[in-house]
């Protein structure tokens, strides 16, 4: 048989039909194992997948405490309690300012009662003199014994005033008077009349007795 001039046989037709079937073995053999490569290389991806969700599951839900120290930030408790220490330093200091104002003030107050304590209790500077204004019908002796009753005079007894009395205008000379005239008794010699007189006997003040009773004092 020819076809386009070519003398086909059954043994040409056979070998033709053999190589293509071998042909299409080849390629059957090729697609197979590209096939079972892809395959492996599918279940390998799926293999790691699973293995890896698992791991990266754990590593999300792991609570933060375990985590290694040095990535936890921590508070700074050293600043926090230098500024305990130091506001509470800051409030002592204050108390201690407080309590030196209050102690300073109450000692000067202390001081200036003890100064007008002092004042008070100190005895009254006597004059060098004791002035008085002759009235009409006024004596020497009649002004030295109103300056004993009101110096240092009025616990005498009568006799021992008018003792006291006679050696004020004794000391004094026995002068005379004027009325409107300015008399200056010494304070001195006022005293020492009035001690005079307040040292006297019994004996010498009955003697002075007889004269005060006729003193109207």
């Amino acid at each position: 048989m020819k076809i386009r001039g070519y003398d086909i046989t059954e043994k040409r037709v056979a070998a033709a039909c053999a190589a293509m079937l071998v042909v299409v073995s080849l390629l059957a053999a090729i697609k197979q194992a590209n096939a079972a490569d892809a395959m492996a290389n599918l279940l390998d991806n799926k293999e790691s997948q699973k293995t890896s969700k698992p791991t990266e599951q754990k590593l999300k839900t792991k609570p933060d405490n375990d985590l290694p120290q040095q990535f936890v930030p921590q508070k700074n408790n050293n600043n926090t309690n230098t500024d305990t220490e130091k506001k509470t330093t800051d409030t002592n200091t204050q108390n201690n300012k407080v309590n030196d104002t209050g102690k300073k003030n109450t000692a000067d107050t202390k001081d200036k009662n003890q100064v007008t304590q002092q004042s008070a209790n100190a005895p009254k500077a006597k004059p060098d003199s004791y002035t008085y204004i002759v009235q009409e019908g006024d004596s020497y002796s009649i002004i030295a014994r109103r300056a004993i009753s009101e110096h240092g005079g009025s616990s005498l007894n009568a006799a021992q005033k008018i003792a006291a009395e006679a050696k004020l205008v004794e000391q004094a000379g026995w002068p005379e008077v004027d009325a409107g005239q300015s008399v200056k008794i010494d304070s001195t010699a006022l005293s020492q009349a009035i001690s005079s007189a307040r040292s006297m006997t019994a004996d010498e003040q009955q003697m002075w007795q007889s004269y005060a009773d006729d003193i109207v004092w």
